[in-house]
């Protein structure tokens, strides 16, 4: 998510607070399919980075955190050959 929201050109607080991230990627009109999926696991998604970190227990499957993940390097990609065809 950081990474796309460098690519965009957006600045942002430090933070790994998911819910915060997806809100300045709508913000910048980045949509991929699954985005309904993190905005409701978004809370526990943070615990979970911020567990893997801090030692917290995980809250949600590797599976669905791997899917939300691949849905959006998708968009990622699909956004930069739009750009790419639009020079």
């Amino acid at each position: 998510m950081k990474a796309i929201l460098l690519e965009n050109g957006i600045v942002y607080d430090k933070s790994h607070d998911i819910r915060y991230l997806l809100s300045l990627l709508k913000e910048v009109g980045f949509i991929f399919d699954k985005q309904d999926a993190l905005e409701m696991l978004s809370d526990t998604v943070t615990d979970w980075e911020e567990g893997s970190r801090y030692g917290r227990g995980v809250k949600t499957t590797v599976q669905t955190v791997h899917n939300i993940y691949k849905s959006m390097n998708e968009a990622f990609l699909e956004t930069q050959e739009k750009n790419n065809r639009k020079e």
